[in-house]
């Protein structure tokens, strides 16, 4: 960067990168990282443009704090690091944002992907990440909310259990008991719950606690049957050895635990049981 009068006069230590900006910038340097963008941003040709190493660090700015092009120009104007890291002085102008938006519109999706993988290899050849790939997912997605209810909680402690035990029985074979799979008798339960609420009524309250209980009651059947599953893998791994057996036992670990969080719910499930009996008698 060419300093003007006001950059020059101002002591160097005004002008030193904090720690994440001097590593990007050390990373931007690199010549193979501009070539993408030299393909589509041509300095000699149609519209004047700014030179390809300041538009880079301004779209690096845009993407590393989420700023919007007026807002980060305006950032940009006011933050001598800022200016600094994008190469430009005190007194130089900082471009209109519009500019941002036909460079982003010429630059595309396939030059920025270049761009990302012309950095990624560089990190790689420094030997600062070393995965063959490097994903980041940004993406927003719409989705039904899922409402921590306690049939919903105890159909997922449930299921979860149930997936456990099968995992089990791959792995063991017969061994094992075979967990019984009740997934469709539950999910008629928790359709039928889903009817009866619509009506906002006393009754319906009343339907959707038994339904609920029902439920509780499968969740407390499909327990008694994991707790033997247990059993029988420890009998089963007693003789073997830790490093044949260890699979197993961590599967029989992960069963342990998820019998335990279905626990927790359905007992929180029969205090609200007994709470409501009790309103309904007075005591």
């Amino acid at each position: 960067m060419q300093l003007d009068l006001w950059s020059a006069v101002l002591p160097a230590e005004i002008w030193d990168l904090p720690e994440e900006l001097r590593k990007v910038d050390g990373l931007l340097n690199n010549p193979a990282v501009l070539w993408p963008l030299a393909e589509v941003l041509d300095p000699d040709q149609g519209r004047p443009s700014l030179p390809l190493t300041q538009v880079l660090r301004l779209f690096y700015l845009k993407d590393r704090y989420q700023l919007s092009d007026a807002v980060l120009l305006q950032e940009v104007s006011d933050s001598i690091h800022w200016r600094r890291f994008c190469r430009l002085g005190l007194t130089d102008p900082v471009p209109h944002p519009t500019s941002l938006t036909k460079w982003r519109h010429r630059l595309g999706p396939e030059a920025i992907a270049k761009v990302n993988a012309e950095v990624i290899d560089g990190l790689r050849d420094e030997k600062v990440i070393r995965g063959r790939r490097l994903r980041i997912d940004s993406t927003v997605v719409e989705a039904n909310i899922h409402y921590p209810t306690d049939s919903q909680l105890i159909t997922d402690g449930l299921l979860k259990v149930t997936r456990v035990g099968r995992k089990i029985r791959e792995l063991l074979g017969d061994g094992v008991e075979r967990l019984v799979d009740h997934g469709r008798s539950v999910k008629r339960r928790l359709l039928l719950i889903a009817k009866h609420l619509r009506r906002r009524t006393g009754q319906a309250v009343e339907t959707v606690r038994k339904v609920t209980s029902e439920i509780a009651r499968i969740a407390e059947s499909q327990m008694r049957a994991a707790r033997r599953v247990g059993q029988q893998v420890h009998e089963a791994l007693a003789a073997a050895s830790d490093q044949a057996a260890r699979p197993a036992r961590r599967l029989a670990e992960q069963l342990e635990r998820s019998q335990s969080l279905l626990g927790r719910v359905i007992a929180q499930h029969q205090a609200v049981l007994r709470v409501s009996a009790t309103s309904r008698t007075g005591l």
